[in-house]
């Protein structure tokens, strides 16, 4: 991790389909051509923080005795199913 002492913001700018987190976060099912991009800067600024949970899972294969190879998988505590489009 970064260890840092302040978490970055970070702004959700829904631009396709499937933007149920963006809705849950009060910013709507998207955004498209004709939108005023000045406009939705100074709303990303002046935008309420809201802190989500993320967490790291490492996985390791320990299936010989050669080296052990790992990866890990980063995960948000948003979770959503369903058709989108």
């Amino acid at each position: 991790g970064l260890n840092l002492k302040t978490p970055i913001p970070v702004a959700v700018l829904p631009l396709g389909t499937g933007n149920d987190l963006a809705r849950v976060l009060g910013w709507g099912p998207g955004y498209n051509r004709d939108d005023n991009i000045p406009e939705i800067l100074v709303g990303v600024k002046d935008a309420h923080r809201v802190l989500l949970d993320r967490w790291e899972i490492e996985l390791q294969n320990r299936g010989s005795r050669k080296a052990t190879k790992s990866s890990s998988i980063i995960f948000n505590n948003y979770f959503g199913i369903g058709v989108d489009a």
